[in-house]
């Protein structure tokens, strides 16, 4: 393995971040959505929404907080590349 899937794994290997590509897999949603949906506080899902998007696993982002990483579109969605 390269280090570049060590750290998808990583990523992946985190329950949360499991949660909300669940979630993002159904329907593109709003960070508020993500947080009721999956029952987390905005920090949790914005440390693993950081994460994702810094693998490349999901882009974009509704932010009523500012967050310089995120960037300030409406939804979030998943990536629609397969890990394998």
């Amino acid at each position: 393995m390269d280090e570049d899937e060590d750290t998808v794994l990583a990523v992946l290997d985190d329950e949360y971040a499991r949660t909300i590509l669940a979630h993002l897999t159904l329907e593109p949603m709003s960070v508020d959505e993500l947080c009721t949906a999956c029952g987390m506080s905005d920090a949790t899902a914005y440390r693993r929404l950081n994460r994702l998007q810094e693998v490349d696993l999901v882009e974009g982002c509704h932010t009523t907080v500012p967050i310089p990483v995120l960037c300030s579109l409406e939804l979030l969605s998943i990536d629609e590349r397969c890990i394998t």
